[in-house]
């Protein structure tokens, strides 16, 4: 090949080493592949049987970045890891979040996308705590109590553990909800706070029916988010992403995603903005 030749060729292959990663992530739509933290709390997100993961809030979420045209790889890791992940800028996405202040502070939130009512399950015998209604009268039973490690329960509950040492001291900080059931079943606690959707779903699971099951003390009903990571998501990507969630939340393919999974009533899933429009 003559130098006159090969000078063109290696300017184009320069131009391509370039302009590609802008093309590239024009052509993604996002800035770059994203990262999305998850574990296993079916039914929002668990192992499918080629052990990628599904679920309720996985399944929006791929649906939401599909139409937003950006990439994404998932993570699996504890609840609690992925949220300092976030904090600090090595995760990008983390879906099934309550919003509170200190989360604002290093996260952008998504519109709300689903409900979530966290409440209290105990075993038949504890006819006290099935009778219980409030947080008050939860903390004057002296009943020991797990909770997910880094999970927010809600302004009323986190006043109550902040301020009421006694109350603290019988709260046991608990990561999956299997391993909370079968503490409970041990006898080593009295009740559990976890999602009504999730902790029933583990319950028919383990064939614990009738061992289990859920008072009608509502510890905390709220809508949940996708979390973006402030230090490492643009403003632009979040934008783009909650502007494809905005179109799909209430949608035919939305409502279908809700009724893939054994979740009970559909429509108690769906976000308190949605449900009153």
């Amino acid at each position: 090949m003559s130098v006159a030749l090969k000078r063109p060729i290696q300017i184009l292959l320069m131009l391509f080493v370039i302009v590609s990663p802008a093309l590239r992530a024009q052509a993604d739509g996002c800035s770059r592949t994203l990262s999305v933290g998850w574990t296993d709390i079916p039914p929002a997100f668990f192992r499918g049987p080629d052990r990628a993961p599904v679920g309720v809030d996985i399944d929006i979420l791929k649906a939401v970045l599909a139409a937003a045209n950006c990439r994404f790889e998932t993570r699996h890791m504890p609840f609690k890891r992925y949220i300092e992940g976030l904090r600090f800028g090595t995760l990008d996405i983390v879906m099934l979040a309550s919003k509170n202040p200190e989360r604002e502070q290093y996260a952008y939130f998504s519109p709300a996308y689903r409900r979530e009512r966290m409440v209290l399950f105990t075993t038949p015998d504890r006819q006290d705590l099935l009778a219980t209604t409030d947080l008050a009268a939860l903390s004057r039973s002296g009943a020991t109590l797990a909770i997910g490690l880094g999970v927010w329960l809600g302004p009323d509950f986190a006043a109550l553990y902040d301020g009421d040492a006694a109350f603290r001291e019988k709260v046991l900080l608990i990561d999956t909800y299997p391993a909370s059931l079968r503490a409970l079943l041990a006898g080593r606690i009295d009740a559990m706070v976890g999602d009504s959707v999730s902790v029933n779903y583990r319950i028919n699971e383990m064939e614990l029916a009738g061992w289990v099951v859920q008072a009608p003390l509502v510890v905390h009903d709220n809508d949940v988010y996708f979390m973006f990571s402030r230090k490492a998501v643009p403003q632009a990507d979040v934008d783009r992403i909650n502007a494809a969630l905005d179109t799909f939340i209430g949608s035919p393919d939305y409502m279908g995603i809700l009724n893939r999974y054994p979740v009970g009533d559909p429509a108690d899933l769906v976000p308190t903005t949605l449900a009153r429009d």
